[in-house]
């Protein structure tokens, strides 16, 4: 997550990083921000409510002029598989609204089913705290980063929580289920009843199709 760790003195929401010293106007932030994006290794872009694209840096323009994970439609970021399309279009405008759900550090959606071939895109949201004047300035709602998995890499939670549409509680369980097992440790861990881990695994063997916990274990390590 190396290029994350390098986004983050960008869009910090907690603190005042730098680039948002180096003026007041929006013109200076817009280009201190997509001057500082052309030197982050991953693909970046800065995409509105509809998902046009206000920036994109040079691995982000490759990988549209490939057009084998995403492509420009009218000036706006699609995805080619067309489920994912609709999972990003979907994502954008939560992030338009203020959507909750998004969190503060996004989400992760995977752009490729393929193990050994496998593209993670993490939409982070610019609607609040530090990151809307980010936003505001270059007009954008959401910044994309987009890199590939290393082969056989363990899904990151987000991924598992989308292509599973699971319930915040239980993405809670099942981060859980790394460090404890059984009903009764992982009660005492998250602080819950017994009764409510039950039902919380319940729906997560029913979501996931599997039935026990070490099942969920390695659905999580990615074995």
């Amino acid at each position: 997550m190396r290029f994350l760790k390098k986004a983050a003195c960008f869009f910090k929401s907690g603190s005042s990083p730098k680039i948002f010293r180096l003026g007041r106007s929006h013109k200076t932030t817009e280009q201190a921000l997509t001057t500082a994006l052309d030197y982050v290794e991953a693909a970046v872009l800065l995409v509105g409510a509809a998902g046009a694209i206000t920036f994109a840096n040079a691995p982000a323009k490759k990988l549209l002029e490939e057009a084998v994970l995403i492509h420009g439609q009218k000036g706006a970021l699609r995805a080619i598989a067309p489920e994912t399309d609709r999972i990003l279009r979907d994502t954008f405008a939560a992030a338009a609204n203020g959507d909750a759900s998004l969190g503060v550090r996004g989400v992760e959606v995977r752009l490729t089913t393929a193990k050994d071939d496998a593209w993670l895109a993490h939409i982070l949201p610019l609607t609040s705290g530090r990151r809307q004047q980010a936003g505001q300035a270059n007009h954008a709602v959401a910044a994309v980063f987009i890199r590939k998995l290393a082969p056989n890499a363990p899904l990151p939670l987000e991924v598992i929580a989308t292509r599973y549409k699971l319930l915040p509680s239980e993405v809670r369980v099942l981060d859980a289920l790394a460090k404890v097992q059984g009903v009764r440790e992982l009660s005492e861990m998250l602080g819950v009843s017994q009764a409510t881990v039950k039902t919380h695994l319940h729906n997560l063997f029913r979501k996931t199709g599997t039935k026990r916990q070490g099942e969920l274990v390695r659905l999580v390590a990615g074995i």
